[in-house]
């Protein structure tokens, strides 16, 4: 039989204070909404808002752009989804406010 999926839809207060959320599950609740820096295995770097992900680390970001270089100039790709075999780190991005 399988799990039941719990869908995590925001980082509210009292979805926040919910007993039955694990400490990963609750980790990924406090990144909804914050920007997230991802490292791809062809050395590309997209920064964008987190929006999503899955049990396979699929992520959808937000607000992306794409960067060939680090510190280059960047290209706006608006929302992307990026599937877990090409990420090679994930990080929060604090570069910019």
């Amino acid at each position: 039989m399988n799990d039941p999926v719990y869908m995590i839809l925001s980082n509210t207060p009292e979805e926040m204070n919910d007993p039955t959320l694990s400490p990963g599950r609750r980790q990924l609740q406090k990144w909804l909404g914050r920007r997230m820096r991802i490292v791809l295995t062809d050395g590309r770097i997209l920064i964008g808002v987190f929006s999503c992900t899955d049990q396979h680390v699929n992520i959808v970001l937000t607000k992306c752009r794409e960067y060939l270089v680090q510190g280059g100039e960047g290209r706006a790709l608006r929302t992307v989804s990026v599937q877990g075999k090409h990420i090679v780190n994930i990080c929060m991005d604090t570069t910019q406010p």
